[in-house]
């Protein structure tokens, strides 16, 4: 017959497998709508591309603007997906430790301290992936702008060469 603290540890350890399950699947989520983000961002950006290439407007800008930030967008979910794996694996392991820990000490708190770490771990998920998203989000920003001034420069420089030539024809 098995006693109350065997039967507390099997508890305890059948909801902290539980608690990993549904924070992977979370973490799962929130990886495929950032990737799936990035994805649709270059599209869209795309779309746009191809509109103004209908209206007329420099399309060599457009061009090197949408593929600029659609890659910014793939590398981004690259770097999102590296830290929600390296936050995962911590996570467990803390929590596994710390289960382990408080079961020992006393199994009946081992529930209780499970639920805990595993809601602080998905706040924490949550704002690494945020703090991720911004700085990606900043750097498709610079490449945009720096894309944009580039642009800017080699009108300034064709500008520059019709007006000579005009000179020239006068």
């Amino acid at each position: 017959m098995e006693s109350s603290t065997d039967r507390q540890r099997k508890y305890s350890t059948m909801i902290v497998n539980k608690m990993e399950t549904k924070m992977i699947l979370e973490i799962v989520t929130i990886v495929r709508k950032s990737l799936n983000g990035g994805s649709g961002g270059g599209s869209s950006s795309n779309g746009r591309g191809r509109s103004s290439n209908r209206s007329g407007s420099r399309p060599s800008s457009t061009s090197s603007t949408c593929s600029s930030s659609s890659g910014s967008s793939s590398s981004s979910s690259v770097v999102v997906v590296v830290v929600v794996v390296v936050v995962v694996v911590v996570v467990v392991v803390v929590v596994v430790v710390v289960v382990e820990v408080v079961t020992v000490v006393t199994p009946a708190a081992a529930a209780v301290v499970a639920v805990v770490v595993v809601v602080v771990v998905v706040v924490v998920v949550v704002v690494v992936v945020v703090v991720v998203e911004v700085a990606v989000a900043e750097v498709v920003v610079t490449v945009v702008t720096t894309t944009a001034a580039a642009v800017t420069t080699g009108d300034v420089k064709r500008r520059a060469i019709r007006d000579s030539n005009n000179v020239c024809k006068h």
